[in-house]
């Protein structure tokens, strides 16, 4: 398998486990919004693996589509794109943001026995994730409806002490590959509870994910965490799992009379469509 080849098969598991509400392709560009969540992911337009067709006339096109949504036209760019699609980014003025690292790593049976891990999230780890991302109630509601949409088995593992949920992680596994995402561990509560992070939480909730993704059939996960975060970079290096590429954003720049051309009209449309 290449690397371009990898990286495809990566990109399509975790569009399939992180759902958008509408998924769009032009040429080799995949163009994702959700209307209710803030996350770069299902509101950007990711790159193609190779230059085709006239690439100012797709930036036209993107801007276009985005701004029809009264969004900011946001390009998600893969490192293993040609370089002339950031460098034509860069021109028009688009400023990168949130370099993001794909790590992997092959798994395999442990000989434990497997991790009992729910389909669903419930109360409990639906309560931590609330508590400790700064999704709101609206955005938690429009993840829940997505999450409906992934094609692989889910499962939502959490980590509790004498006070309650300490640490929390979602795995989807799809073609043999596990995905990693939403991994949280309890912050502290302003003296109501103590702060959970640096005491290992995370790396058994991850543990325990891996090993109920091994129980599913995965031979391999990803995870996607962003360049900088040292803490959780370290968890998942010490967990053997390495870089395969990166990705970043590129947001247009800001315009006043963005959204004074074209009329608001977001589509009436399930979660995911792709044509």
């Amino acid at each position: 398998m290449t690397t371009s080849e990898r990286v495809a098969e990566i990109e399509r598991m975790a569009f399939r486990a992180f759902p958008a509400e509408i998924e769009k392709r032009r040429g080799d560009w995949t163009l994702r919004a959700t209307r209710l969540a803030s996350n770069r992911r299902v509101n950007s337009a990711t790159t193609p693996l190779r230059r085709a067709g006239d690439l100012a006339a797709d930036l036209d096109a993107i801007e276009r589509f985005y701004v029809a949504l009264r969004r900011d036209p946001l390009l998600r760019v893969l490192s293993a794109s040609p370089d002339a699609i950031d460098t034509a980014a860069a021109g028009r003025g688009y400023e990168t943001e949130a370099e993001t690292l794909v790590m992997v790593r092959t798994i395999g049976a442990t000989g434990a026995p497997p991790a009992t891990v729910p389909s669903s999230p419930g109360s409990a780890w639906l309560d931590a994730k609330a508590a400790w991302t700064p999704m709101s109630s609206e955005s938690i509601e429009g993840w829940l409806g997505r999450i409906t949409a992934i094609p692989g088995s889910a499962g939502f593992a959490s980590i509790r002490d004498e006070a309650g949920v300490v640490a929390i992680g979602m795995g989807v596994v799809d073609g043999g590959w596990l995905g990693i995402f939403d991994v949280n561990t309890r912050p502290d509560a302003a003296g109501i509870q103590p702060d959970a992070r640096g005491r290992g939480h995370a790396t058994s909730v991850t543990a325990t994910i891996i090993d109920w993704g091994v129980s599913q059939g995965a031979g391999a996960a990803y995870l996607q965490v962003m360049n900088g975060n040292e803490p959780a970079l370290r968890l998942y290096r010490a967990a053997g799992f390495e870089e395969s590429y990166r990705y970043w954003y590129r947001r247009a720049p800001a315009g006043a009379d963005r959204y004074s051309a074209t009329s608001f009209s977001w589509p009436h449309v399930g979660h995911c469509h792709g044509t």
